[in-house]
């Protein structure tokens, strides 16, 4: 057995146990009401994204478990939103053995990385419940319920989340509140579901069921100001875009998994339903030149739409309003196979099988009113269209694998593999120009959803240059020769992982459009090795870990058709049957170490990535109309290679004083293609991107206090190899300080200051300051089981989201609407319900 290292302190926060990582729960203070999610963000080394994928020390986490167990698989934010931080009292992280793997002999099969959440003892059996309500300002409301019900061998959960709030971070938490993470646009959602989970004390059978029902309402709002690179001087545009969304989803999960003495088995059934409905409207403006005005992208647009004899337009391209109703219906359905048969005693040898099948169902439907009106025709030259499309699909996927593992006497096991794919995707587009009947060519005169009162009148305006009808289908055999396992390596510990697969790839494309009806094939023979190795020392503070893979990939099938699609007049495309398939390769190292004693954690990360063959949407821009052509081409030149450092440590002899940096260094080679109607063929565009980020922190804890201060800095540098080319430099940088302190009777405040800057936008309006601070008092009575919370998020009323893509055909800065600023007065309580003793 190796030792354990500890720390000496009053509350260790971090110890090392063989090959496992292990936090205390209590040694981190946080605010009041907070949740699972705050604590893994204060937890060394780890990241937590926004969509709830967990990344410690730069590795992705497979698996989140509740005391050993799954819990909602593939749903962290279940967990992450809803389990009370007070309840937990360790975080473990740590590989480990599939199910499938606990039998007799050496473990050889893959292992995954989780994070397991044990709960304190008087949470871990019994009721577990906790509820929270809240109303503030501009009616925003919170509302949540979570409950637990323990036994040794089963698991209820039962929770429900309502909310306009959008968010669930919280003040005083370290650095959250950067406007680049706020959620984009202004949400209402309601959740709510049930998971149950029973096994017995051997875990012979396991059954599991999640069945949830959500509901997502969505008003966002998206200015946009975006330049497009051309040989012969740059093109401008400005737009707008309003969008309301209705999002309902249903979904049941079960699993079975039985353990016999030879055999383990598992197998899932899976059922989702989801329905949409959608309202947009956007607008926009193109430009031979940087607009001269002052005016703020909706302003600009006011003016060219009621206004276009303004001085300020003169350089007007065209303009173009799109109003949309849209509606969707998706369903799927999946069946899940998977079984392990161990034939020898106190060997590890196996055969492993899988069976997989899965059918979609996707039907949508939409309304247009498209109107585009271009100013370089004299007179003013308009075209309006009144549209209906229909875009049903279907999917049928469906896999079988069979796999030996002859385990070797080093721990190593030699598997050879074989993969079998098919899958079939059948779907149509029945495009309808409802402009084309009588009295339909305005938008006065019949309301956008309204179709005429005979199929008759209906199949005559079918479009049908640009409907289609498609099946493709796709065989892939896999066979090949996967090295895994584990083995003694320099004194310490070195797992391998190499797969050596043959890929024959048949894919076919039915496709029928208009006059055009063909079959496209393309077959592929490829070579796809994915090697991972990791070497550990004997103590496992030392990891040094390589990945390799490569893949190759046929283009979308529909762009081998010779065809032209012009159902939008302004985006044209035409198909290129010579495209050839692309290959990417990855490289991926990484070293870390860990020195638990001093709380130290230290990362570097390497990647790189080439793209040979890959397929550009190179586009030729039409002058006279400020419309694009675009054709799928190969180019070649396009790859990304980055590095980043992570290290953080405590600086005195009783940890209090801890800080932190992340260091990253990027840099992308983008070649796409570009051209201008008056030039004989597209040119590359060549852009070198460069990005340079940092995040320093330094933070102090006290019994009855925790503050920090922080900086971050993320500078984006562009460079481009034609002429004309003006170079762009982009820099956003943030400072601040956060903290909690616990006040008498049994009160507790929290805050966060962060100051937000961005330089070197085009648009000046965008260049700005903006002091954000968000406050929480707490006060809690009942012995802690009832807690009283005041939140002020945005108290200043200045926070602000600008995102910001750039590529080599062009770059655009938008701008999202957010969550004004509010109070929100709510309260929290607990219940925990222990069994009573049996006498």
């Amino acid at each position: 057995m190796l030792k354990e290292v500890t720390v000496t302190a009053t509350k260790v926060k971090m110890v090392l146990r063989g090959d496992t990582v292990v936090y205390n729960a209590d040694a981190f203070r946080l605010a009041e009401g907070s949740m699972l999610d705050a604590l893994i963000k204060q937890l060394p080394g780890a990241e937590l994204k926004r969509d709830g994928r967990i990344y410690v020390n730069g590795r992705f986490v497979n698996s989140l478990l509740l005391n050993g167990k799954d819990f909602m698989k593939g749903n962290n934010r279940l967990l992450l939103d809803n389990l009370p931080y007070y309840m937990v009292n360790k975080v473990k992280v740590y590989e480990q053995t599939a199910d499938m793997g606990r039998f007799e002999g050496k473990d050889v099969l893959p292992k995954s990385f989780v994070m397991d959440i044990n709960l304190k003892k008087e949470y871990s059996i019994g009721w577990i419940a906790n509820a929270e309500a809240g109303y503030g300002s501009g009616n925003r409301f919170l509302g949540r319920i979570f409950g637990l019900c323990f036994t040794p061998n089963s698991r209820l959960t039962v929770y429900g989340n309502s909310n306009n709030i959008n968010d669930t971070r919280r003040p005083g938490e370290d650095g959250e509140w950067n406007p680049a993470n706020v959620f984009c646009g202004q949400q209402t959602s309601n959740i709510a579901g049930i998971n149950y989970r029973l096994d017995d004390k051997y875990r012979k059978y396991i059954f599991t069921n999640s069945t949830q029902l959500e509901h997502y309402h969505t008003d966002m709002r998206v200015n946009t100001l975006g330049v497009t690179f051309l040989p012969a001087g740059d093109v401008f545009s400005r737009s707008q875009y309003l969008a309301d969304n209705k999002d309902f989803k249903a979904s049941t999960n079960n699993e079975l998994t039985l353990t016999w003495k030879k055999v383990y088995w598992k197998t899932n059934l899976n059922f989702d339903y989801s329905r949409k409905e959608n309202n947009i409207f956007s607008r926009s403006a193109t430009f031979s030149a940087m607009p001269l005005s002052s005016l703020d992208p909706v302003s600009l647009l006011d003016s060219v739409f009621l206004s276009p004899e303004k001085s300020w337009t003169a350089n007007a391209v065209n303009r173009v309003f799109n109003q949309i109703k849209g509606n969707g219906n998706y369903t799927s359905t999946a069946f899940n196979s998977f079984a392990t048969y161990h034939p020898w005693r106190g060997l590890s040898d196996k055969f492993m099988l899988s069976l997989n099948a899965s059918y979609n169902t996707s039907d949508n439907a939409s309304f247009d009113h498209f109107g585009v009106d271009y100013f370089l025709f004299n007179p003013v030259k308009t075209d309006f269209r009144n549209r209906y499309t229909l875009t049903p699909e279907r999917k049928f996927n469906t896999s079988s694998s069979l796999s030996y593992y002859y385990c070797l006497s080093n721990g190593i096991a030699l598997a050879p593999t074989y993969t079998y794919t098919h899958s079939s995707v059948s779907g149509d587009k029945s495009l309808y120009r409802l402009d084309y009947l009588n009295g339909w060519n305005t938008t006065n005169t019949h309301p956008l959803g309204t179709l005429p009162s005979t199929n008759d009148s209906l199949n005559r305006v079918l479009d049908i240059q640009n409907s289609f009808y498609s099946t493709m289908i796709k065989n892939v055999h896999d066979a090949g020769l996967k090295l895994i396992g584990e083995t003694n390596f320099l004194g310490g510990r070195l797992e391998v992982g190499v797969f050596l697969p043959l890929r024959i790839e048949h894919n076919k494309l039915e496709y029928r459009r208009n006059t055009l009806d063909t079959a496209i094939i393309r077959p592929i023979v490829s070579f796809a090795p994915n090697i991972s190795l990791e070497a550990r020392s004997s103590n496992f503070r030392r990891i040094t870990g390589l990945t390799f893979s490569s893949m190759v990939s046929a283009p979308r099938m529909t762009y081998l058709l010779n065809i032209v699609d012009d159902a939008q007049p302004l985006n044209i495309f035409h198909g290129n049957s010579e495209l050839k398939n692309t290959t990417t390769h990855s490289l991926g190292l990484r070293h870390t170490v860990n020195k638990t004693e001093v709380q130290q954690i230290f990362g570097i990360y390497y990647n790189l990535n080439i793209v040979q063959n890959a397929v550009a949407l190179g586009f030729v821009y039409n002058k006279e109309n400020g419309g694009r052509t675009t054709t799928p081409q190969n180019v070649n030149g396009n790859w990304q290679n980055d590095v980043r450092i992570l290290f953080g440590r405590s600086i005195d002899k009783k940890q209090k004083w801890s800080f932190k940096t992340d260091t990253y260094f990027g840099y992308n080679h983008n070649v796409d293609l570009i051209g201008t109607s008056d030039a004989a063929k597209m040119v590359q565009s060549i852009v070198h991107n460069y990005n340079v980020k940092e995040d320093v922190s330094l933070k102090y804890q006290y019994a009855w206090l925790q503050a920090s201060g922080k900086f971050g800095l993320n500078a984006t540098s562009l460079r481009g190899e034609r002429e004309n080319f003006i170079p762009i430099n982009y820099r956003e940088y943030n400072y601040g300080v956060n903290g909690i302190i616990d006040l008498p009777w049994k009160m507790q405040f929290s805050t966060d200051l962060t100051q937000y800057s961005r330089r070197g936008f085009s648009e000046q309006t965008m260049n700005t300051d903006n002091l954000v601070w968000n406050i929480r008092l707490s006060k809690s009575i009942m012995q802690g089981n009832l807690i009283f919370i005041i939140d002020a998020f945005d108290v200043l009323g200045n926070l602000s989201n600008v995102y910001k893509s750039i590529n080599a055909q062009g770059r655009a800065e938008s701008y999202y609407n957010v969550m004004p600023r509010y109070v929100l007065f709510h309260a929290i309580y607990r219940l925990n319900i222990k069994p009573k003793n049996k006498k």
